[in-house]
């Protein structure tokens, strides 16, 4: 394990070299919510090969179902669709979850209006007088 900076990470992981070479073959990182709402929006998903994230997964079933649910209007069929990527996905793996978290956060007793999200957000605050 090597740790390193994003720069250099997204440097790295961009040879496909083995390891030995300068190249990689597993990195860790994480995902805000509204990254990965859908199969379109999340990253991970693409199976376009060279076009494809960090590992170039390549498999034309899963850009099947992004493409479809990308073009599908009727909610009845986007959730199958979405539920046939779900299957697909653990049938060919593009990336692996290793979990979920929530950053805690602690607020003064005199601060309202703190927003709920999925990242820090300023606006809205207000400090009361104590």
């Amino acid at each position: 394990m090597q740790s390193m900076d994003w720069q250099t990470l997204v440097t790295r992981v961009a040879k496909k070299e083995p390891p030995a070479q300068g190249g990689w073959s597993a990195f860790v990182t994480a995902w805000a919510a509204a990254d990965i709402l859908n199969p379109v929006m999340t990253g991970f998903l693409n199976a376009s090969c060279d076009t494809a994230m960090r590992g170039w997964p390549c498999d034309a079933e899963i850009e099947r179902l992004r493409d479809q649910f990308a073009h599908e209007t009727n909610p009845a069929r986007l959730k199958g669709i979405a539920e046939a990527v779900q299957i697909r996905i653990t049938q060919y793996p593009t990336h692996i979850h290793l979990g979920q978290w929530t950053q805690p956060m602690a607020v003064r007793r005199n601060i309202d209006g703190i927003v709920s999200a999925p990242v820090t957000v300023l606006w809205n605050v207000e400090k009361k007088p104590r």
